[in-house]
């Protein structure tokens, strides 16, 4: 089970997750160079502190980030079918 992002929504969350003061978050101006067809695919995920949801972010090829998020935003995201 593999969740993920759109851009759009990927740039939603982090910025909740931003104006939370949340610990992890994705530089805005990164995330705004995205490709808008791609989908963003959580690769490492874990409770975090009891109040969220830590994930690892595959952005690229070469890069990944954390982003801390709330639970209701993490429920939502949709899951992969057949893996990444």
């Amino acid at each position: 089970m593999t969740k993920y992002f759109t851009k759009k929504e990927l740039m939603r969350v982090n910025k909740r997750s931003i104006e939370a003061n949340r610990n992890r978050t994705l530089e805005p101006s990164y995330l705004e160079k995205l490709d808008e067809k791609l989908l963003f695919p959580i690769v490492f995920e874990f409770p975090h502190n009891d109040v969220e949801m830590r994930a690892r972010i595959q952005l690229s090829d070469k890069d990944n980030g954390f982003l801390d998020m709330d639970w209701k935003d993490y429920d939502k995201l949709p899951i992969m079918k057949g893996g990444v």
